[in-house]
C-alpha cells in the first residue's frame, strides 16, 4: 500500500513540474504555434520551450524526435540546437528512468503492445547489452522511444542508461540540426544531401536492429 502511494506521489510530482513549465513557457508556446521563429525571438525563454518540447516528446512516446532536433537547427544554428535538444533529451531521459523504476513494466504496457516488448530478448544479453543498445542510439532514424522505457528495467545502471539516451543521441540529432542549420542558410543542396544520407544510415540501422531482435529471438 505504502510503494503504491509512493508510485502516485511520484507521478503528481512529475505533473506538477510539467504543469509549471507550462504555464511558464505558455506565452511563448502559443506564440510558436502561429510563428516558429517567434521561439528564436522569445529569447530565454523560447529555448527553455524547445526543451521542454524535446522532454514531452521522449517521455510522451509516440511524438517524433526529428521534426523538432531540424526545427532546433534552423532556429538556433547546428550546435547550440543539439545542446538544447541534448538537455531535453537528458531531462526526459531521468523522467522516464524515475518512473520506469518506481512503477516497473505495467507502465511501460500502457505504452507499447505486448508483442512489440516481447520482441526485445536481446535485453538479456547483459555481456554485450551496453556495446549494443550504445550502437543502436547512434544511428538516425531507429525507433529508441520503446529501448527507453525497457532500459530501466535491465541491468544497466543509471550512468550506462544517461550515456546511452544521451550521448549515444548525438550523431543522430547533430544529423537533423546541421539538415535544420543548412535549411536556414538556404543551402539547399547540402541540406538535401545530409537527409539523403540520413535516410541511408536510418535504413541500415534499421535493418541491424531487426537482425538484433531476429539472433535473440533465434537464441
Amino acid at each position: 500500500m505504502f510503494k503504491k502511494r509512493n508510485s502516485w506521489l511520484m507521478i503528481g510530482l512529475v505533473c506538477l513540474i510539467f504543469g509549471g513549465l507550462t504555464c511558464l513557457l505558455y506565452e511563448p508556446f502559443s506564440q510558436w504555434l502561429t510563428n516558429s521563429a517567434s521561439l528564436k525571438e522569445a529569447g530565454f525563454s523560447g529555448a527553455l520551450m524547445l526543451i521542454f518540447a524535446v522532454v514531452l516528446q521522449i517521455v510522451i512516446a509516440f511524438l517524433p524526435g526529428e521534426p523538432l532536433e531540424i526545427m532546433a537547427g534552423v532556429l538556433y544554428g547546428s550546435w547550440l540546437g543539439l545542446l538544447l535538444c541534448l538537455i531535453g533529451a537528458l531531462l526526459g531521459s531521468i523522467i522516464i528512468y524515475i518512473l520506469v523504476k518506481k512503477l516497473g513494466l505495467p507502465l511501460v504496457a500502457k505504452f507499447f503492445k505486448e508483442e512489440q516488448i516481447s520482441q526485445l530478448h536481446f535485453l538479456k544479453n547483459e555481456q554485450k547489452l551496453f556495446s549494443i543498445l550504445f550502437f543502436i542510439f547512434l544511428i538516425p532514424g531507429v525507433p529508441k522511444d520503446l529501448l527507453t522505457y525497457m532500459m530501466p528495467l535491465t541491468s544497466l545502471n543509471l550512468t550506462q542508461f544517461l550515456i546511452i539516451t544521451t550521448v549515444a543521441r548525438i550523431p543522430s540529432i547533430i544529423t537533423s540540426t546541421v539538415g535544420g542549420d543548412l535549411v536556414a542558410s538556404q543551402d539547399y543542396h547540402l541540406a538535401i544531401i545530409t537527409f539523403v544520407l540520413t535516410a541511408v544510415l536510418a535504413l541500415l540501422g534499421m535493418r541491424y536492429y531487426q537482425l538484433q531482435v531476429k539472433k535473440a529471438h533465434l537464441n
